[in-house]
């Protein structure tokens, strides 16, 4: 359950051509350290990669368990998408609504996310498809994340051995 199917090093190498070859229509993206670091910077190239997937018809959701109305609102007029807070993941709570808002199935959508305790396990236990990304800051993550980081850290030492990893756009 928390063995993603995939790893990629940057969310922005994920190309639309790699999600349709694995029939994925939608997304439900994680916000903290997938997209954006503590200091409220976005991924480099995020706006171009979200505009890509636009173009592509890959519909596009945000899904976190922050409880920051600022970092929504930011999220939202930055990038022209819907922003779901307060998710609660793993449970099923805010996939669902994740799913509402895309209006798709499960099996036409994957979750991308930076923590397998939360992202992965809650997308497995929707039956979704579930990419890991690397988280993109580490350490000011507060005291029960950086728990569960070295809880996950040999997981995904080992899950990563016998998976090919997206390092470029080149790869997927």
């Amino acid at each position: 359950m928390f063995r993603p199917d995939i790893f990629v090093n940057k969310i922005t190498n994920i190309t639309p051509k790699f999600l349709r070859t694995n029939n994925i229509k939608g997304l439900i993206i994680d916000i903290d350290n997938t997209v954006m670091d503590d200091k409220y910077h976005l991924v480099d190239d995020l706006l171009t990669w979200i505009n890509d997937l636009k173009e592509h018809n890959i519909g596009i959701c945000f899904v976190s368990n922050t409880f920051s109305y600022h970092k929504k609102q930011k999220l939202e007029q930055s990038l022209q998408t819907d922003v779901i807070i307060k998710a609660l993941k793993p449970s099923r709570r805010g996939f669902k609504w994740g799913l509402k808002k895309l209006a798709l199935s499960p099996k036409e959508v994957a979750v991308i996310g930076d923590q397998l305790f939360t992202d992965v396990l809650g997308g497995k236990r929707m039956g979704m498809y579930t990419i890991y990304v690397t988280p993109i800051a580490l350490g000011n993550e507060g005291f029960l994340v950086n728990l569960k980081r070295v809880f996950e850290k040999p997981l995904i030492k080992k899950y990563k051995t016998n998976y090919n990893v997206i390092t470029t756009k080149d790869d997927s």
